[in-house]
């Protein structure tokens, strides 16, 4: 974590290496421009450094390349046209930079891809709908974009996805019903929109739930005893809704997976005693500001 400074050029002398990380540094531009020959090269992290420059193109042209991970950077400009050239691409995460222009129809070309993360740049245009025609794709996230047009409904063919991040968007009114279709979501991420209304229902049928942000939003009434059809969920974030009535302890108690709780903020009442007997996997509980007691 104490690296500086840019990548030598001479690092692509390791022409065998497969796997490079330097995740959690300081390192700046510019980008050695001989890292394509690389040819062996499948894994690059170079996530949470300190790269200002404006995406250069070549750095979609590495032959071999399957995971590219370059979130929280300063990486502006558009995504290159040769970045839709990447097919032995499995991950590609651009989150959290200053990259603006549109995607491309011809994101489709990635047909080996399973996880984009486009979140948190300035994107503008609408998101492809060519992306639903991606079948190995099962993660995908554009979270904080600037992307016209709403939420895609073309989203809820794409009944494999296992993970779904849309938070930030301005997405507002009802919760969609259609996002039951999406039966395989292991992670649902839709907090700091404007949905209202009542706990979503729809969200019970999504059994193989890990992971559910709905945090920030303006849903109202009660959190329903019907939470513990959730089984399998382990982080759940509702804090910040306007959320009232009795705390479902009972059916937390029999959410024996749970590890992170975070509802603080809401106007629940009741008693927290014996919610968490059944479960010893709690590691974070965040309950202020609540009128509960125990």
């Amino acid at each position: 974590h104490n690296i500086t400074g840019p990548l030598p050029p001479e690092i692509a002398n390791l022409t065998n290496m497969r796997s490079m990380i330097f995740e959690r540094n300081h390192i700046t531009n510019p980008l050695p421009n001989t890292l394509p020959l690389m040819s062996k090269l499948t894994f690059l992290d170079l996530a949470m450094n300190r790269l200002w420059e404006i995406f250069p193109s070549w750095l979609c042209t590495l032959p071999a390349i399957e995971t590219f991970d370059f979130h929280d950077n300063f990486l502006r400009g558009t995504l290159p046209a040769e970045c839709y050239n990447m097919i032995t691409l499995i991950s590609f995460d651009v989150s959290s930079n200053f990259l603006d222009g549109t995607i491309s129809d011809a994101i489709r070309n990635l047909t080996s891809l399973q996880s984009l993360q486009l979140g948190e740049n300035t994107f503008n245009g609408t998101l492809p709908e060519t992306i639903q025609f991606m079948t190995n794709l099962t993660v995908l996230d554009f979270s904080l974009t600037t992307f016209d047009g709403g939420f895609p409904s073309w989203i809820y063919n794409m009944t494999w996805l296992t993970g779904l991040s849309f938070g930030y968007n301005d997405c507002n009114g009802s919760f969609p019903a259609e996002i039951g279709n999406l039966k395989e979501l292991k992670v649902l991420d839709f907090e700091s929109n404007q949905f209202s209304g009542p706990f979503p229902e729809v969200l019970f049928s999504l059994t193989q739930l890990e992971q559910l942000d709905m945090s920030f939003n303006l849903f109202t009434s009660t959190i329903p005893d019907s939470i513990a059809i959730l089984r399998h969920l382990k982080y759940f974030y509702a804090s910040g809704n306007l959320f009232e009535g009795q705390f479902p302890c009972a059916s937390l108690a029999q959410m024996t997976n749970m590890s992170i709780l975070n509802i603080r903020n809401l106007l629940l009442n009741g008693t927290m005693d014996g919610c968490f007997v059944a479960s010893s996997n709690i590691t974070e509980e965040s309950i202020e500001n609540n009128m509960l007691s125990g």
